[in-house]
């Protein structure tokens, strides 16, 4: 399983690449905005066809996931530490699915996998997007653990072997956009 993460930027035309990358089997985006408003969420969702809006997990404004139909809601670490339990589970009860980020040795906050969906967990390898975000290795791998940070269509399959269920793509694809599908499409094929 291939993620794609969205720059945390706006991106030229991003709207079509995300149509793109849906087309050619991008089954989860985590459409991620770090300072963003509900309202600029917003338009950038209404950008995305119907179609494609379940597969998108929305980083924050839980108030937006229902009406657009889409895949469900992903919690930073922050959020992770001010939202309640019970408010994530009853959210999963209503058939919506709910990730988390947690870089273990960074934030020093624990999560329970059994509490979400799935579990962002890296930097796997050193950041692409990010400086002074160096790989790590982990002791163990939660079942539900996508592995994020360097990930790379040469590195995936390493990923996998590591026991991740999947592995989230960032940098590699944002920084040419225009390779975005080629870049997804080779990762996938080398998750396989």
């Amino acid at each position: 399983m291939i993620w794609v993460v969205t720059a945390p930027e706006a991106v030229e035309q991003e709207a079509s690449i995300y149509y793109d990358l849906f087309s050619a089997g991008l089954e989860t985006l985590l459409l991620r905005k770090p300072g963003w408003s509900a309202a600029g969420y917003e338009k950038l969702v209404q950008s995305i066809p119907p179609g494609f809006r379940h597969r998108v997990m929305l980083a924050g404004y839980p108030e937006l996931v229902a009406p657009y139909g889409l895949k469900g809601l992903h919690l930073s670490e922050r959020l992770r530490a001010i939202v309640p339990t019970k408010e994530t589970a009853a959210f999963r009860a209503a058939g919506f699915f709910v990730s988390t980020s947690l870089h273990p040795g960074i934030s020093g906050v624990a999560a329970d996998p059994s509490d979400w969906d799935y579990l962002l967990l890296g930097p796997v390898f050193d950041s692409i997007s990010k400086a002074n975000y160096k790989g790590r290795s982990f002791d163990s791998v939660p079942y539900n653990a996508v592995g994020i940070g360097g990930v790379t269509p040469c590195n995936a399959e390493e990923v996998r072997q590591m026991g991740f269920s999947g592995a989230a793509l960032l940098g590699a694809v944002w920084q040419e956009p225009a390779k975005a599908v080629e870049v997804f499409m080779r990762a996938k094929e080398l998750w396989k």
